[in-house]
């Protein structure tokens, strides 16, 4: 994996897990099990969402193109 992939999915896995904790304090503070569920929903679809997200964002940055190799590397590391 080259250097610059790494860097790529060190900062943006930083931001993701960022927002993970943000999350789990919130499901802590809401105390009522209705509003947790929403909130964990919320969570899950970050978790579908976010590496796709950022896989295009980082095709975008290499002119459109990216091999199957760094796709595959960027959503798993997520």
């Amino acid at each position: 994996m080259s250097e610059e992939i790494k860097q790529y999915i060190l900062k943006n896995g930083l931001v993701l897990g960022g927002i993970y904790v943000g999350i789990d304090i919130i499901k802590y503070l809401l105390e009522q099990n209705f509003c947790k569920y929403y909130v964990s929903y919320a969570a899950l679809l970050l978790a579908a969402i976010f590496p796709i997200y950022y896989l295009l964002h980082y095709k975008k940055s290499q002119d459109g193109y990216i091999d199957f190799r760094s796709a595959f590397s960027i959503c798993t590391e997520f």
